[in-house]
């Protein structure tokens, strides 16, 4: 228990921050095969290529307005990957939003190679008996997530880096994402062998989503 602990001298903590095991983010990306027809036709998404890597990227977000016709806009765009990522693209409508940070428009590309974007956190170090470590206490200086109400604002579970023991098909896994400001919960899935040892895994079910 001393090695799991997050102190300066535990095993815990030295591969906490610098883990040992390569650690990658992977960002799907979909075509949207029939924009043409929207909104008379449901959306038909075709999965790309996954792009793979081991720093934080960010997801493209298409910013709507009404004057989209004005500037001969449409809805759907076609931009390679990079662009959509980290080196971002130019936007007439959003050009004319004078508040903006950057005159390209990206899924936020001053984040890239960036490390206090996920805001300040407070976790429990495992030194108190019966207490697992990353364990979130504070976001940002709050106790709670102050744009929510009731069991919505709880701060619960870990940024992902520790998972409670003995996890069986019943459990469910808190984990606290800060780009969402909120907690979602892992279910069980599925049961694999990697290498010989026996894992489970666990996944957002829709359980998670509104639709």
């Amino acid at each position: 228990m001393q090695q799991l602990a997050l102190t300066p001298n535990s095993r815990s903590f030295r591969t906490w921050v610098a883990p040992t095991v390569p650690l990658f983010f992977d960002i799907y990306f979909f075509n949207w095969t029939n924009s043409e027809k929207f909104p008379e036709e449901k959306p038909n998404l075709v999965q790309l290529a996954v792009y793979r890597s081991r720093f934080w990227g960010f997801l493209q977000q298409k910013g709507l307005a009404m004057g989209l016709a004005m500037f001969n806009q449409k809805i759907a765009i076609s931009k390679l990957a990079r662009e959509l990522l980290f080196e971002g693209y130019d936007d007439q409508l959003l050009n004319l939003a004078k508040s903006l940070p950057s005159s390209t428009t990206g899924g936020a590309p001053p984040r890239n190679n960036s490390l206090d974007t996920d805001g300040y956190m407070e976790v429990t170090t495992g030194r108190a008996a019966g207490t697992l470590p990353g364990q979130i206490m504070r976001w940002n200086y709050e106790d709670h997530i102050p744009y929510y109400e009731g069991d919505c604002a709880q701060l619960t579970g870990s940024a992902g880096e520790f998972m409670p023991r003995n996890l069986t098909e019943d459990s469910v896994l808190p984990m606290f994402v800060p780009d969402l400001c909120r907690t979602v919960y892992m279910e069980y899935v599925d049961t694999g062998d990697q290498d010989g040892l026996t894992y489970n895994k666990y996944a957002l079910t829709q359980r998670s989503f509104d639709n």
